[in-house]
């Protein structure tokens, strides 16, 4: 296919599926979950229209396309089924028909979203040969998603209608299916990650900083989402208000498909190792100055009340005070810390650089100069081998 008709298929049905995301957010669900929703399937769609327009050989951009098409459709036909068999009963025809693939159709759009592309991430292929077996596993199970069209008995959404579709001898495969599906999903859940873990080590550096990528989302994720559940006691977050936590909660997930497509495209790939710095940097001196505070404010406000009797404001102004205090002399430790740990090369090189630049100052022999130039580069670049031309100035 042309490249100018391959673009305006792909850009087409990215439309098309636009303005069914549109509908289906305007007529299902809460205000809240028509929004969030939304903003997460249209960052997929984008993501993936711009992947199969720009490298069209990488499958990835195509599960996506596919993935939220099919769960836009879905939206859709819930309306259709909505109205067909609860608001205006044998108003729309087939709508028993359309209730059925429902039951099929949402988990197998999710399935093509989350499951394909992190298996096949970043370059769109597999790992290797050996990985076959894990690719058929999951569609196998995407295939067992689409099965569920023929499951007999009431329908999955309108408990009120049988399924017009059910088959019933297949009852006792669903029995066994309702068995092995959490562990088929565990497995190939998995599998993408050991892929994931595996195609990092033996990856080019380029490939490395795509893989780096999606690691952060996911790690910003699991951080975010733990942080959560160790305040929600303390501050009682899930109840403050419900629209915030899940604001925060589609905004993160919403950073899986904007990572992978940042990745994929190759757009500021290198910047990923200085947003994981500073991320580690300033998670790390939120928390300690967080603690710092509440520890001072306890502490002060019971050696006040030991001793005037009131602590008023008094700890909670010191306290701040002592934060703002301790900020910039605490951001350096940490930082030099973790470029210790984690970025010891890095921070190697910085520390060769600023004894070169102190050393300099004071130096005035050119032989002795040259060498510490020498010696630099060495410590820094790790070059195989460094030569040193000094050009003779014609006056003399």
């Amino acid at each position: 296919m042309k490249t100018q008709k391959r673009i305006l298929l792909i850009w087409s049905i990215a439309l098309l599926t636009a303005g069914l995301l549109l509908f289906g957010s305007l007529i299902n669900g809460s205000q809240t979950e028509r929004y969030l929703g939304l903003l997460l399937f249209s960052a997929f769609l984008v993501v993936g229209g711009s992947i199969s327009t720009r490298q069209p050989k990488n499958a990835i951009g195509w599960f996506f396309l596919a993935g939220v098409f099919i769960h836009a459709l879905n939206g859709f036909l819930s309306w259709y089924a909505r109205v067909g068999l609860q608001e205006r009963p044998a108003s729309l025809p087939a709508a028993g028909v359309v209730a059925a693939l429902i039951n099929g159709m949402g988990n197998f759009g999710f399935g093509l979203l989350l499951f394909f592309p992190f298996l096949l991430f970043p370059n769109g292929r597999l790992l290797s040969r050996r990985w076959r077996p894990i690719a058929w596993l999951t569609g196998l199970i995407l295939a067992m998603q689409v099965v569920e069209i023929f499951r007999p008995g009431p329908l999955a959404f309108f408990h009120d209608w049988e399924n017009p579709l059910g088959v019933g001898w297949l009852a006792g495969y669903f029995e066994i299916s309702d068995a092995l599906s959490e562990v088929l999903f565990s497995v190939v859940f998995l599998a993408c990650t050991l892929s994931l873990i595996l195609r990092y080590r033996r990856a080019t550096l380029t490939e490395r900083q795509q893989i780096k990528w999606l690691a952060y989302a996911a790690g910003l994720i699991g951080l975010v989402v733990g942080l959560m559940l160790v305040l929600s006691p303390i501050l009682d977050l899930m109840q403050i208000a419900e629209i915030w936590f899940n604001l925060i909660w589609i905004t993160l997930v919403t950073s899986i498909p904007v990572s992978i497509g940042l990745a994929i495209l190759r757009y500021r790939l290198y910047d990923i190792d200085l947003i994981i710095r500073r991320t580690l940097v300033y998670t790390v001196l939120t928390a300690t100055l967080g603690l710092v505070y509440f520890g001072m404010v306890i502490l002060l406000e019971g050696v006040l009340r030991s001793l005037v009797g009131s602590s008023g404001q008094v700890a909670t102004v010191v306290s701040t005070l002592a934060i703002a205090a301790l900020f910039t002399p605490l951001r350096r430790r940490v930082q030099d810390t973790i470029d210790r740990r984690f970025y010891r090369r890095k921070y190697n090189a910085e520390q060769a650089l600023a004894g070169f630049a102190a050393a300099s100052r004071n130096e005035t022999d050119l032989e002795a100069l040259s060498a510490q130039v020498v010696n630099i580069v060495q410590n820094t670049m790790q070059p195989d081998q460094v030569s040193l031309w000094l050009k003779v100035s014609e006056n003399q």
